[in-house]
């Protein structure tokens, strides 16, 4: 038996270039789309939303063009009424979280709220971290290369697409990349 889903969540993202040394600021726009007769959304109204939050991720780009430091207030699309954090199945959908370091990451690029942060952690049943910042290490790595499949039990890794952000988010080092890289590439 198979029961209809009675929301989609339309998710458009980008990145907004900020020149030569600086990181591009991540924006993530999500909505959740219900129909008005209660069933399924139809097509129509998938596109309708995903046309507004593209129309709301375009103007938020432009303004963000002529910007240095600070990235613009976002406000609510029209008619929104989201307050209070999104939902944990929502979140789920989204960023799919594997981990405490995950999580934290999402919160410290600000892709979540420090709400959603812990609705996500309760959720999941992960250890409330002792501080929220993180210190980014400067230069290569001294730490021990963990071995392949530790790696991929740890992080939850299943394409070189999730090396690719665990990398990118530095969780793992330039070496155990490589080793990462290797054995996604040979399978």
């Amino acid at each position: 038996m198979t029961t209809q889903k009675k929301e989609i969540t339309v998710t458009v993202e980008t990145e907004v270039d900020r020149g030569v040394g600086q990181a591009p600021w991540k924006i993530s726009l999500a909505s959740e789309v219900s129909s008005a007769t209660g069933g399924e959304p139809s097509s129509e109204e998938v596109v309708g939303s995903t046309k507004t939050l593209q129309g709301l991720l375009d103007s938020i780009v432009r303004e963000c063009s002529g910007a240095s430091d600070t990235p613009p207030k976002v406000t609510e699309p029209p008619g929104s009424d989201r307050i209070s954090p999104r939902s944990f199945d929502v979140l789920r959908e989204v960023y799919t979280p594997r981990s405490l370091a995950h999580v934290d990451d999402l919160l410290w690029e600000k892709q979540i709220t420090p709400a959603e942060h812990d609705i996500l952690v309760a959720s999941l049943g992960l250890a409330k971290p002792a501080a929220a910042s993180r210190t980014v290490p400067s230069g290569p790595s001294s730490a021990p290369v963990r071995t392949v499949d530790d790696l991929i039990r740890e992080f939850d890794l299943r394409d070189l697409r999730d090396v690719n952000r665990a990398r990118g988010k530095e969780l793992i080092s330039f070496e155990e990349w490589s080793l990462l890289k290797k054995h996604f590439t040979r399978s």
